[in-house]
């Protein structure tokens, strides 16, 4: 869209295993600054922007004393809430 690089996609896989996709852009729409990890048993989204996170985790729906869902409140208070 420009005569200078818009958009940047890389993906970096490690040694062991871990692979990381990171996005740069100029021109998106929405302005937006987030880490995604994923695990096995688990999907964690920290927005930088919003100064919050998230945990998603997947769980035995019988297991009562586990909620799939979590959200950990800002990021600087160190205290969950949910």
């Amino acid at each position: 869209m420009s005569d200078s690089i818009d958009i940047a996609n890389a993906r970096l896989q490690f040694t062991n295993g871990c692979i990381a996709n990171v996005t740069a852009s100029r021109i998106s729409q929405n302005k937006m600054r987030k880490i995604r990890l994923f695990q096995q048993d688990a999907y964690i989204s920290i927005d930088l922007l919003q100064g919050q996170s998230e945990v998603f985790r997947l769980v035995d729906e019988g297991d009562a004393r586990v909620k799939p869902t979590m959200l950990l409140g800002k990021i600087d208070q160190g205290h969950a809430s949910g």
